[in-house]
């Protein structure tokens, strides 16, 4: 019978902890939001401050598509580099991903110490630079046309087709380095 009375009872949760429990709810999502919107501009940031290769922009023409920042119309640089060098791995793997996954961590080992230096005895790390830049190569029998790649400021072209295929991931080497003084890599992939 007592099991009877248990089983007839409703909780119910009063008006006040529900507006408490909402509160904190949003209170905690508003928190999160926040935190991710912090991290990606700090991590814009920080991408902002590496080395880039030198350029100079040679003409700018109007974009296709309208929506620039703060209502300006985006723009199209057409951008001269000067000479710089770069660390390349090529994997074996036409998936962007995991290429860039495998490659970038190639490429990162040499930057962070994994090199033979020219003149001193220790390992050297390198700044970090940008831009990485990766670039996917189709089988002969799958090309069609002319390749080119993407430059902003991450290069990248996929294969068609799920193909095997090859993909190409670099760094660029920061700009006090030339060939005669640059480390070498340990790994002789890079």
């Amino acid at each position: 019978h007592a099991s009877s009375v248990v089983s007839k009872m409703r909780f119910a949760v009063p008006a006040f902890q529900l507006h408490s429990l909402l509160q904190v709810f949003l209170t905690l999502a508003a928190s999160l939001f926040t935190l991710r919107i912090g991290a990606g501009l700090a991590a814009w940031r920080a991408a902002n401050q590496l080395e880039k290769p030198n350029y100079t922009v040679v003409k700018r023409l109007p974009a296709a598509v309208s929506g620039g920042v703060l209502g300006r119309r985006p723009e199209i640089e057409i951008r001269k580099y000067e000479p710089y060098l770069i660390a390349e791995t090529t994997v074996e793997e036409s998936s962007m991903r995991k290429a860039g996954s495998q490659g970038f961590g190639k490429c990162a080992g040499y930057i962070f110490g994994k090199n033979n230096p020219i003149k001193a005895t220790e390992p050297e790390k390198m700044a970090m630079t940008a831009p990485v830049r990766s670039v996917g190569e189709a089988p002969a029998a799958a090309s069609s046309g002319e390749k080119m790649a993407m430059t902003s400021p991450v290069r990248s072209s996929g294969n068609t087709g799920g193909r095997k295929g090859k993909t190409k991931i670099s760094f660029v080497i920061g700009s006090k380095y030339n060939l005669q003084n640059v480390p070498r890599p340990i790994d002789k992939s890079v």
